[in-house]
């Protein structure tokens, strides 16, 4: 979940420039890093294939991304995420599906911090 809530920080604004009314916009190539501490050695991924939708009359917000995508510094750390913790083989992709809570003016150019509401989670 905080792994595409990190792209969504980068996309979102992306996605507003255009300052269009009532439209989806995709991005299609995004960028997600994640970080976890873990005792032995801290595990660092970053995928450059996320994809991003914002439906501006819904508000809904929806992510994706290839788990296998993702890039380690250690191959073996690699395919343990693939094989063993996520099991890319029967579930390779990710979706978020979100919604902005807060009213935003789409029509305006500008920067605006928004909260998302998680509709919905899954792997596919």
């Amino acid at each position: 979940m905080r792994l595409m809530k990190t792209i969504l920080a980068f996309l979102i604004p992306v996605l507003l420039a255009t300052g269009l009314p009532a439209q989806i916009y995709v991005a299609p190539q995004g960028k997600i890093h994640f970080h976890s501490s873990a005792p032995l050695e801290d595990i660092d991924a970053i995928s450059s294939e996320a994809k991003c939708m914002l439906n501006t009359s819904t508000k809904k917000v929806t992510a994706s991304v290839e788990m296998q995508s993702f890039v380690f510094p250690k191959a073996l750390m690699q395919q343990h995420f693939n094989d063993t913790y996520l099991e890319s083989d029967k579930y390779p992709q990710a979706v978020l599906e979100m919604e902005i809570v807060e009213a935003v003016p789409f029509t305006k150019d500008g920067v605006y911090k928004i909260t998302l509401k998680e509709r919905l989670i899954y792997m596919e």
